[in-house]
Formats: C-alpha cells, structure tokens, sequence
C-alpha cells in the first residue's frame, strides 16, 4: 500500500494505509485520541483530542492550513527535511519517501 498515490501526508479519504489503521483502531469503542502539532521550534502549537474520527479531522484541518503548502506544479527534484533529530533518522522507508515523485 505504500506505493499508493494516495498514501501521503495530508490524504485520509483514498489513502488506503491511513484507511486501514483507521478501521482496525475503529474495532474498540469507545476511540479516544490525544494528538499535538509543534512549531518550527517544537513548541506545542495544538491539542486535539476526543474522538478518533472528530479530533483527527481537526487536527488534518489544521495541519492542512499551517504546514501544507501548495506548489504550482510537479519538480523534477525535491529536497527536504523532517525537522533535526530525531524526526531526520533515515531508514528505508523515509528513504523511499524521499525518491517518489512530486505530487
């Protein structure tokens, strides 16, 4: 599932990997979440919390206006960053991340 096209930040609906965890944490109820998004700094921007669906919805609709931002078109190369240690540790599937095209 990993190399679905939808399998990528800021995708839920389509994204069969964030789909399948959702079900599979969807099997005990009551769902309760306790998510943070962190500033450039790592100072805590957010909280949300409650229920699985609501609170993680929130939390995308936020990220999606304050993290995400849009590009005029596809590049050829793209270079990034997770952020410092420890969010920059490289393992293979950061890596392959890294080398798919630019959506």
């Amino acid at each position: 599932m990993i190399g679905h096209p939808l399998a990528t930040f800021g995708h839920t609906q389509g994204n069969p990997i964030w789909e399948e965890m959702f079900e599979v944490a969807s099997l005990r109820a009551p769902t309760f979440i306790l998510s943070v998004t962190l500033s450039e700094d790592r100072n805590l921007t957010r909280v949300f919390a409650g229920d699985l669906s609501h609170a993680h919805q929130a939390g995308l609709e936020f990220v999606t206006t304050t993290a995400i931002v849009p590009v005029p078109r596809k590049f050829d190369i793209v270079v990034s960053t997770a952020g410092g240690y420890p969010l920059d540790i490289i393992n293979i599937y950061r890596s392959w991340l890294s080398l798919r095209p630019a959506c």
